[in-house]
């Protein structure tokens, strides 16, 4: 961006500026890092709120449950997804950490939950890039 162009076609340029680095702060301010989720066994998963945004990240290991439908993870206020009303939930296929090709998990999110849908191996699984918008209040 050329700043000489931007300052001289704009008479409030250096108001248009400080307003777009407000936003930028308010979104850093608006981050909970990253906190230790309550799950079923002694996975170490972990989840965030940046903004809007509710970010997931760990590593599950075998005391995962393999059972259909078992609880993982009970979402708390201020993390809970905001999926639209005809689907209401969101299936995420996890990264396993071995290399059978075959093995899989998969976890679905709805609107206050996370339940294990299939899991065919005994080790590890990545949470990395699980994330979902939520409408939620900005937790305390």
């Amino acid at each position: 961006m050329d700043f000489k162009k931007f300052y001289k076609n704009h008479s409030d340029a250096q108001d248009d500026l400080n307003s777009n680095f407000d936003l930028i702060n308010k979104k850093v301010e608006e981050d909970t890092g990253w906190i230790k989720a309550s799950t079923v066994g002694t996975s170490a998963i972990f989840y965030r709120r940046i903004g809007n945004m509710v970010y997931m990240n760990g590593q599950g290991d075998k005391t995962l449950p393999k059972a259909s439908e078992t609880l993982l993870w009970a979402i708390p206020l201020g993390f809970r997804p905001n999926f639209p009303a005809a689907k209401a939930e969101a299936f995420y296929e996890l990264a396993n950490t071995d290399s059978t090709p075959t093995n899989v998990t998969i976890v679905r999110v709805r609107s206050d939950a996370m339940n294990m849908i299939y899991r065919n191996n005994d080790m590890g699984c990545a949470f990395d890039g699980v994330c979902w918008p939520t409408s939620d209040s900005f937790p305390a």
